[in-house]
């Protein structure tokens, strides 16, 4: 449900804010494929938003080729 993955991001963006890089990817992780599944993995902007979240933890923690690579995806 769109409203489940929303709170997940939610989640992560507090983990993200007390430095949990772990829990925050996560969270991140659940809610995007809950999004792809709703939205048919077609690109659509809660998808991208989660993606993006996710790559400024990873550019956050110092993984940038990690960030760059999900960056990228948000484009396609």
């Amino acid at each position: 449900h769109r409203l489940i993955a929303a709170n997940l991001s939610n989640l992560g963006s507090l983990h993200r804010k007390m430095d949990d890089v772990k829990n925050a990817i996560n969270c991140y992780k659940e809610a995007l494929y809950i999004y792809k599944k709703i939205y048919k993995n077609k690109v659509h902007p809660d998808t991208v938003a989660t993606r993006l979240n996710t790559g400024r933890i990873y550019q956050d923690s110092g993984d940038i080729k990690q960030a760059v690579e999900i960056y990228q995806k948000c484009l396609r």
